[in-house]
């Protein structure tokens, strides 16, 4: 009978499976030596959380541009995006892609109607995410 040590050990220290050859190891970049933009762009893949995302959306979005010339079989590019990214610095971006005629479909969520007095009223400020709505509702 194995001692509690020993089944402890067992039960929470199980072995690893192997890593893929091509696993991301997670590194941010080293500020101790002058670096440049693309090299931090670059960076982005192995930071994690939203970074990584953005590294992998870059590199979608080179290969969108390399397939759209294609002249043999051009590719239809549908955008998808939720409401709310409109009142956000995205808003920009999507307007690019559209004037640039980077996409040939927009699809986007209708969202609520603060979204739509956001848009309206005035330009969107940055602020703290958990704020209580009811003292913002009272600033006016």
């Amino acid at each position: 009978m194995a001692t509690p040590n020993t089944a402890a050990h067992a039960s929470v220290l199980t072995p690893s499976e192997a890593l893929p050859a091509d696993a991301t190891h997670v590194k941010g970049p080293d500020f101790n030596r002058p670096i440049t933009l693309h090299e931090l762009l670059e960076s982005y893949e192995r930071i994690g959380f939203q970074a990584t995302g953005l590294a992998k959306a870059i590199k979608i979005v080179e290969e969108m541009r390399k397939s759209r010339q294609n002249t043999e079989e051009p590719l239809t590019l549908f955008l998808g995006y939720t409401s709310n990214l409109i009142s956000s610095g995205l808003r920009e971006i999507i307007k690019f892609l559209c004037e640039h005629k980077m996409v040939d479909v927009l699809v986007t969520t209708a969202g609520g109607i603060e979204e739509d007095f956001i848009k309206c009223l005035g330009s969107t400020v940055l602020g703290e995410f958990a704020m209580e709505g009811a003292g913002l509702r009272k600033r006016g």
